[in-house]
């Protein structure tokens, strides 16, 4: 399904070359090299909790590219018991942002006793919307295969984004309980049990 997903992309993408859009898509470039200029100053001005242990880039899907990798926030004095799981998914319009520009929140919430997911996903013009909800899918079905291994319960699991990423997750979720919506997007539904979301300024138009 991401093969077929894929080919769809590239030949989308060629008829936007062919239409000649290139003008938006050096936007959508130029706006990611400001944020990864937003990004360097955060990290000067903030330090990291040294409470917080940070697993970054484990792969969701096992083709070497970052968007498809996510990471992992727990506290490094270990807890007795399963802990509670949020999965993170970055704003940013769906055309900016990494995993790494939500680390300090979703450190804020490890120090709450939380199990942080933090997930990382193709971004437009390099991809469909189609393929957002098939990353963010497939990073959910990965964190079910880690619950064990970092200590998360699988009966208190949720989800936040914001922005591009509110969307994203809002969709994907839908698709958990309309068969028809994911088909039409041509995504296969993850089986994450997500209890609820917390959804900031999502892009909803």
């Amino acid at each position: 399904m991401w093969y077929a997903r894929k080919r769809f992309t590239e030949k989308l993408q060629g008829g936007m070359e062919r239409d000649k859009l290139g003008i938006l898509t050096n936007v959508f470039y130029k706006q990611r090299e400001d944020f990864a200029k937003q990004q360097k100053e955060q990290e000067e001005r903030f330090t990291f909790s040294e409470e917080v242990e940070e697993i970054p880039d484990i792969a969701y899907i096992q083709d070497g590219k970052k968007e498809h990798r996510l990471n992992v926030y727990r506290a490094r004095k270990r807890m007795q018991g399963k802990l509670p799981v949020i999965v993170n998914v970055h704003g940013g319009g769906m055309v900016i942002g990494t995993k790494e520009f939500n680390r300090y929140y979703c450190a804020e919430l490890v120090k709450l006793g939380i199990l942080v997911f933090s997930v990382e996903y193709p971004l437009i013009p390099d991809c469909m919307i189609y393929d957002q909800f098939e990353a963010v899918s497939r990073a959910m079905d990965k964190v079910q295969t880690l619950l064990e291994t970092y200590q998360g319960d699988a009966e208190k699991i949720y989800a936040v984004a914001d922005s591009g990423g509110a969307c994203l997750l809002t969709y994907v979720a839908a698709m958990q309980k309309c068969g028809a919506l994911a088909e039409a997007a041509r995504v296969l539904s993850t089986t994450l049990p997500l209890r609820a979301l917390g959804l900031i300024s999502g892009m909803f138009y």
